[in-house]
């Protein structure tokens, strides 16, 4: 069924004024307030600025090695969480209980834990007293607001998006295979 020109405006009329109002015209105010000095003279002293200071370009690279990290580590234990769950768990039970755990921690609001996490992560810490407790090292670690602990706790929130997106590619390519596998097998005659 097709529907007609003055419906399709209709349709997309009220989502393209929403986006117009509340993401184009706020983009373009900001953009334009960007390349103007404080007494409205148009300028590019910003983004050279921008380009030219290495302080900018060691966040940006920061940032991207952050990222790739994180991806890494998520893809190294996601990845065969993943295949466990579509090709090993025989079980329904241990299938649900390893989703349970899986996405349990997305319920949890983000605010609560990183204080949740700063708390674990403290120079009072359970990480840091189970350290001294063992003997491992002298004093509290700096751990809370470190670089490894921002790595930690973004392959710990972004870990079930990993886990859940490979297991559905995983299911649904097996699913795939064992079709074509069974519509191209040879006939005997």
């Amino acid at each position: 069924m097709r529907i007609g020109r003055l419906h399709a405006i209709l349709l997309l009329g009220g989502p393209l004024i929403f986006l117009t109002l509340f993401f184009i015209l706020p983009f373009a105010l900001m953009m334009a307030g960007s390349a103007q000095t404080d007494n409205g003279q148009w300028t590019a002293a910003h983004y050279v600025k921008l380009a030219t200071d290495t302080y900018y370009w060691r966040i940006l690279l920061l940032t991207f090695e952050i990222g790739l990290e994180v991806t890494l580590i998520c893809f190294a234990l996601g990845y065969p969480l993943a295949y466990f769950l579509t090709f090993r768990a025989q079980s329904p039970m241990l299938r649900r209980s390893i989703y349970v755990v899986l996405v349990t921690p997305l319920f949890t609001n983000n605010v609560v834990r990183a204080f949740g996490w700063i708390v674990m992560l403290g120079r009072n810490g359970l990480v840091n007293q189970s350290l001294l407790t063992l003997g491992l090292v002298k004093a509290p670690l700096p751990l809370a607001y470190s670089k490894t602990a921002i790595v930690v706790l973004l392959a710990y929130t972004l870990m079930p998006f990993m886990v859940l997106t490979v297991a559905s590619v995983l299911q649904n390519s097996t699913a795939r295979w064992s079709r074509r596998r069974a519509t191209s097998a040879p006939t005997r005659g």
